[in-house]
C-alpha cells in the first residue's frame, strides 16, 4: 500500500509520523535525524508520498518526538 493511502486509512489527521527504512540491523530514520517528523496530514505532499509502506514498528528514541508513529517505507 502506498505510504499516503496508509496514512489516509489508518493514522488519525493529527498524529505525529516518522517515516523510517528497514536496514540488515534494524531501522534508519529517512529524513535528517530522529526528530525529523510529519503531521499525519502532511504525508501525501511529502517526496515519499508514494512509497511502499512494509510496516510499522515500535522504536524507543530520545528527544522531542518519542510518541512518533514510525512507519517503514521502502525506499
Amino acid at each position: 500500500m502506498k505510504l499516503k493511502d496508509f496514512v489516509e486509512t489508518f493514522v488519525e489527521h493529527n498524529s505525529i509520523v516518522r517515516l523510517v527504512s528497514k536496514i540488515s540491523c534494524g531501522h534508519e530514520i529517512v529524513g535528517k535525524d530522529w526528530n525529523d517528523v510529519l503531521m499525519a496530514h502532511h504525508v501525501s505532499q511529502s517526496k515519499y508520498a508514494d512509497n511502499e509502506v512494509e510496516n510499522i514498528c515500535s522504536i524507543l528514541c530520545s528527544g522531542s518526538y518519542i510518541e512518533a508513529i514510525n512507519i517503514v517505507i521502502k525506499l
